[in-house]
């Protein structure tokens, strides 16, 4: 991956984290045209067309080659069939060609056996850096305005790959910004699929909802794990599982701290439980809150109630 991630504490309640958180040239006519495509100029396609119909040939001809090169003309029959008359106008026309190609911008693509400095002219001209430092990458930003911070160690890799492949500075880096856009899309895509799923999960809840969130938010508290924190690891093992994991945790905790007075003490045998909750059933106190809801006295109620079922499915299993 090309970026970290967000790494900033927005604080708040960890449970609401989880849940809410050019062709002319080409197409030339034989004579003038044709002489401007292949480099001729106007003079050049001139001399073309004012030779005299069926004339010898000039001397210098015979010095050019007679033989075909495959399907090509001849040198011979080239230059006949462009009408130079003379040395000067061959001349003439391959300067202006010369000058055009330059003009242009084209550069030669080094072949198989291209020696390093051709190959060095070409990485030039196309806007290869001279050395990886020279591909820049801007860090993008979220929806407050700070920077996310980018793999630098990756990203270094990848400069390094692409000049050594010969990769154009604009080219690479705007290869990478898509990139990572990509993949911030991508995880703002899976996070808010997350959250959805977190919703529908409170909302399965019912009325033990605001009890399990309050839990939540105890077992953030005790593990010191913060909202940017708790939504991590929501998107790392899932809604569900992430949802019910803190909020078993919770419930245990706050149980454990009623029952004992031990704050990090996780579990509690089944004849405790039990014992405890023939205790809890004579408490008028405790029998007030948990009728109006209270999240404490439901949290230990419920957990109670689930370490003795355990246990005495323990007990049946065995005998």
């Amino acid at each position: 991956m090309a970026f970290d991630g967000e790494n900033d504490d927005n604080g708040g309640s960890a449970a609401a984290a989880l849940v809410n958180g050019g062709a002319a040239a080409a197409g030339g006519d034989a004579g003038a045209s044709g002489g401007a495509a292949e480099g001729g100029s106007a003079d050049g396609g001139a001399a073309a067309a004012g030779g005299d119909a069926g004339a010898a040939d000039p001397d210098w001809y015979a010095n050019l080659s007679a033989d075909a090169d495959g399907e090509a003309a001849s040198n011979r029959d080239w230059i006949k069939a462009k009408g130079f008359k003379d040395l000067d106008g061959v001349t003439k026309a391959l300067r202006n060609a010369e000058k055009a190609i330059h003009d242009s911008g084209r550069v030669k693509i080094p072949g198989a056996d291209a020696k390093p400095e051709e190959i060095a002219e070409f990485h030039k001209a196309i806007g290869v850096p001279e050395d990886p430092k020279g591909y820049e990458f801007k860090a993008p930003t979220d929806a407050d305005g700070n920077e996310i911070p980018l793999d630098t160690a990756l990203l270094g890799r990848i400069a390094e790959s692409a000049h050594k492949h010969g990769l154009p500075k604009a080219a690479l880096e705007g290869v990478v910004a898509d990139f990572v856009q990509a993949q911030l899309d991508q995880a703002a895509d899976f996070d808010s699929q997350q959250q959805a799923e977190a919703q529908k999960i409170v909302k399965g809840w019912g009325a033990e909802g605001t009890a399990k969130l309050a839990a939540i938010d105890s077992a953030a508290r005790v593990l010191g794990l913060n909202a940017n924190e708790m939504v991590a690891i929501r998107n790392a093992l899932g809604a569900e599982k992430a949802l019910g994991m803190f909020a078993r945790l919770g419930e245990g905790l706050a149980e454990d701290k009623l029952i004992t007075g031990e704050a990090k003490r996780f579990g509690i045998s089944g004849p405790e439980a039990k014992q405890e909750i023939a205790n809890l059933k004579l408490d008028k106190d405790f029998q007030a809150k948990l009728m109006s809801g209270d999240p404490v006295a439901t949290a230990r109620w419920n957990r109670l109630n689930e370490a003795e079922a355990a246990w005495e499915e323990a007990q049946r299993r065995a005998a």
